[in-house]
């Protein structure tokens, strides 16, 4: 994993070294892990649409946990709300703005919590 990280730094230009690159990726630590089984149907007019169930957030360890109860759905489309949107509205969904980049962050191993995200939090 940490090769393929240092090629991507390397490739883009982001570090100015392989060396530089293999040392940036060599210096990372995990922060959180998850875990979850996912389910993705792909629709007519190019959405999609994920289920991930048995959503665990854990310490690198695997020591501190946060289980997510139920489904976290995802819909992604090119601009306009998909059918898959207007269905899940009409069953009464409504869409919440999260970043699982950002909710991962958030797990706190002492405290078991996930802090929900301010305003503007969703670009990281």
């Amino acid at each position: 994993m940490r090769e393929w990280l240092a090629e991507r730094l390397a490739d883009r230009g982001i570090a100015e070294s392989r060396r530089e690159a293999l040392r940036v990726a060599a210096s990372l630590i995990p922060a959180a892990r998850s875990v979850y089984t996912r389910s993705t149907l792909c629709l007519p007019e190019g959405s999609r649409l994920t289920a991930d169930r048995g959503l665990v957030l854990c310490a690198p360890s695997g020591g501190a946990r946060v289980e997510v109860p139920g489904v976290v759905v995802e819909t992604k489309s090119a601009g306009r709300a998909s059918a898959a949107d207007r269905w899940l509205w009409r069953s009464g969904h409504r869409p919440l703005r999260i970043s699982k980049v950002r909710a991962r962050r958030r797990v706190d191993p002492s405290r078991i919590a996930l802090q929900p995200l301010e305003q503007g939090d969703e670009k990281d």
